[in-house]
């Protein structure tokens, strides 16, 4: 009697998973194709793209110091 159990229990934990990953499958927002002509390099928007410290982020400028303008900033290292 124990083995039906078990059979009955991984035969209906096996059908939850399946249906479960059919939901995840429908629910799942489409992959979108990136265009032939978008760039894989990031591009850097803000300060000196010669400092070695560069975050390289569009949004803070400096890894080092973010609330620092580069020609005024004392860690400024040439790359």
């Amino acid at each position: 009697m124990r083995r039906v159990f078990d059979f009955i229990l991984m035969v209906f934990c096996g059908t939850i998973w399946i249906l479960l990953g059919m939901l995840s499958a429908i629910a799942s927002p489409q992959m979108q194709v990136r265009e032939q002509n978008q760039s894989r390099k990031h591009k850097n928007f803000l300060g000196k793209d010669d400092c070695l410290f560069n975050a390289r982020s569009p949004y803070i400028q400096c890894a080092v110091n973010p609330s620092e303008v580069c020609d005024k900033c004392i860690y400024f290292v040439e790359s």
